[in-house]
C-alpha cells in the first residue's frame, strides 16, 4: 500500500463539495477559496455532486491553485443526463409529487471507471487526482478486472491513491479481499468504528446534519437529557452553531488518523471551523456516548 503524503491532512478537516446548497450559492467559488485560504487543503468531490457542477467548480480553483490542493473524486455514480433532468423538471411543474430524475449508479465496469476518471480530470483541469474512490460500490460489484484497471490508473499517475466511498458493511469485505489495493476508506462518522483496525486512511463524513437534528429533537423532547448534555459538554443542545463545532471537534479527536469532512455555504463558519482543534479524547468519548443516547 502506498504511503500517502502529508497532503492528506490526517486529524484535520476537509471540505465536501456535495452540499446541495453550494450549487445554488452565487459565491460558491469564493467559498471554496475561503476554505483553502483558511488552511483546508482536502477537497472531496464526485461527478454526481451538484448535478455535475461540482468538479468544474473545483476546477476553476485548481486552475489557479492546484499545488495547494488535495483533490479526491469518485467513480461509479453519475448525475442524470440533461434530458432526464429537463424531463423531471417538466413533470414536477405539472405534478408536484413527480419522482425526481434518478441517479445513474453501479457504473463499475473497468472501461466505465476509466472514462469517469478521464472526464473528472478534464472537469477538474488537472492531470491527476490525489485519490479516486469507488462511489457506493457493493462487494458483489467488485471484480479482479476492475482491481487491475484501478492499479493501471494508479501506475499511470492519474491517481495517487485508491479507495472506497461506501458503507462499512460493503467496505469491510472489500478491504479484506484486496488488502493492498485500497489506501483510503470513506464512511460516515458512525460507521468508522466498524472498520477498525485497518490500514486504510479513514475519511469521515455525515458528522453534522442528521446527527445534530437528532440531538436537538432528543433535547426538545427530554429536558433531563438536555440538562445532562449541557452539564457534561458545556454546550446548550439548542445552540445549533455550538453543537456543530462540538461535533466537529469530537470527530477530529475520534478520527485522529484520518480526514473529517464538512461543508458550509457561510464563509464565517468555514473560517471558524478551520480553526477548530480536536477535543480531548476522554471528552470526545463522553460526547460520543451522549450522541448514542440521543439515537
Amino acid at each position: 500500500m502506498t504511503t500517502l503524503s502529508l497532503s492528506f491532512a490526517r486529524g484535520r478537516l476537509g471540505f465536501g463539495a456535495g452540499l446541495p446548497a453550494l450549487g445554488d450559492a452565487p459565491n460558491a467559488l469564493a467559498l471554496l477559496e475561503t476554505a483553502l485560504d483558511s488552511g483546508i487543503t482536502h477537497f472531496d468531490t464526485a461527478p454526481l455532486y451538484l448535478w455535475g457542477a461540482a468538479e468544474p467548480l473545483l476546477g476553476r480553483l485548481a486552475a489557479r491553485r492546484r499545488d495547494e490542493m488535495t483533490i479526491v473524486t469518485k467513480a461509479g455514480m453519475a448525475p442524470p443526463s440533461l434530458a432526464a433532468r429537463l424531463t423531471a423538471r417538466v413533470r414536477h411543474a405539472f405534478h408536484r409529487r413527480a419522482t425526481p430524475a434518478a441517479t445513474r449508479s453501479g457504473l463499475f465496469q473497468p472501461a466505465q471507471v476509466r472514462a469517469s476518471l478521464e472526464a473528472s480530470l478534464r472537469a477538474l483541469r488537472t492531470d491527476r487526482v490525489e485519490a479516486l474512490l469507488l462511489h457506493e460500490i457493493r462487494a458483489d460489484q467488485m471484480s479482479d478486472e476492475l482491481a487491475g484497471e484501478l492499479s493501471d490508473l494508479k501506475q499511470a499517475g492519474k491517481t495517487r491513491a485508491l479507495g472506497l466511498a461506501t458503507p462499512a458493511a460493503y467496505a469491510a469485505p472489500l478491504l479484506q479481499r484486496y488488502p493492498k489495493l485500497f489506501d483510503i476508506v470513506q464512511v460516515s462518522i458512525e460507521d468508522l468504528a466498524a472498520l477498525r483496525p485497518n490500514a486504510a486512511v479513514p475519511v469521515a463524513h455525515s458528522v453534522l446534519g442528521a446527527r445534530a437534528a437528532r440531538l436537538q429533537a432528543k433535547a426538545a423532547s427530554d429536558p433531563s437529557f438536555a440538562h445532562r448534555f449541557a452539564e457534561e459538554t458545556g454546550v446548550d443542545p439548542k445552540d445549533r452553531v455550538s453543537v456543530g463545532r462540538l461535533l466537529l471537534r469530537t470527530a477530529l479527536a475520534t478520527n485522529a488518523m484520518g480526514v473529517t469532512l464538512f461543508s458550509s455555504t457561510n464563509a464565517t463558519t468555514i473560517r471558524a471551523n478551520a480553526a477548530l482543534e480536536p477535543a480531548d479524547p476522554a471528552f470526545a468519548q463522553r460526547v460520543s456516548a451522549l450522541m448514542s443516547a440521543a439515537q
